[in-house]
C-alpha cells in the first residue's frame, strides 16, 4: 500500500520494479504474489478505518 493524493493505492507492477532495479535484485513471482496479498489486507485494514 502507498500513499497518494486521494488516499491508500495498491503498489503497482512499476513501483516493484524500481524496487527491484534500486536494489538490484530480482523477486520470485510467491514473493511478488505474497507482496501483492499482503497489500490487498493492507488497503482492506485502511478502508475500514
Amino acid at each position: 500500500m502507498r500513499r497518494s493524493g486521494m488516499g491508500p493505492s495498491a503498489i503497482g507492477a512499476p513501483d516493484l520494479l524500481a524496487y527491484q532495479q534500486l536494489n538490484g535484485i530480482e523477486l520470485n513471482p510467491w514473493e511478488l504474489d505474497c507482496i501483492h496479498a499482503l497489500d490487498q489486507v493492507a488497503l482492506k485494514a485502511a478502508s475500514q478505518k
